[in-house]
């Protein structure tokens, strides 16, 4: 094959060169309000919103699921687990790219319901598309750390405080939600992050 090229700083010393002997071109060129254009702004909230609901819809699958995984016997638990990391071993392009096959109009949920004489959905490319797609994408991100703060919960603690006449709202959110605070902390940094680039923008 060819031999690989040395590595030089020949580009950044064209850029300095450029900026010396050129004194219209500096560092700040291309920095305007054209990123307060409407057309941006609309691109940043959308992208909010998007990593807001795609994140509370994540934390109210992946709880129920977390806990379900915690209250399991121990010889089951690592079972459930590799069940939750096999997405992993797919690349997220080609997860996404199956739920493209799935969602599409002669897709096989549409062929379900049009055996079942109901009709089609047309979701493909559209608002719910991208939350379906966010919410699939990042839900393993968000079990996992909810089942890490779940597993180490005391759960007599909580037979205790029914004992004491406690009920089930009350235990919950007095003594279970400040014990895993920390993963449900930490459980929606993960899907909050790629839905709140600026290119996740659904047409």
């Amino acid at each position: 094959g060819f031999p690989a090229p040395p590595y030089t700083l020949d580009n950044y010393y064209d850029i300095v060169k450029d900026i010396r002997f050129n004194p219209s071109l500096s560092f700040s060129e291309g920095l305007s309000l054209k990123i307060f254009d409407g057309l941006y702004l609309d691109l940043f909230w959308r992208s909010v919103w998007l990593a807001f609901v795609s994140t509370i819809f994540t934390l109210l699958i992946a709880f129920p699921v977390a806990l379900f995984m915690a209250r399991l016997p121990k010889q089951y638990r690592n079972i459930a687990l590799f069940f939750v990391m096999i997405p992993f071993w797919t690349n997220f392009l080609v997860r996404t790219y199956a739920l493209l096959f799935l969602m599409r109009s002669n897709g096989p949920i549409n062929s379900i319901l049009n055996g079942l004489s109901l009709p089609p959905l047309d979701i493909l490319f559209t608002p719910t598309a991208v939350m379906i797609g966010l919410v699939y994408g990042n839900l393993p991100f968000m079990i996992l750390p909810l089942y890490t703060s779940l597993e180490k919960f005391d759960w007599t603690m909580i037979e205790a405080a029914n004992d004491l006449g406690a009920n089930t709202l009350r235990a919950f959110t007095r003594i279970m939600l400040p014990l895993v605070g920390p993963g449900l902390v930490r459980g929606p940094f993960s899907p909050s992050c790629p839905p709140s680039a600026p290119t996740s923008r659904s047409n």
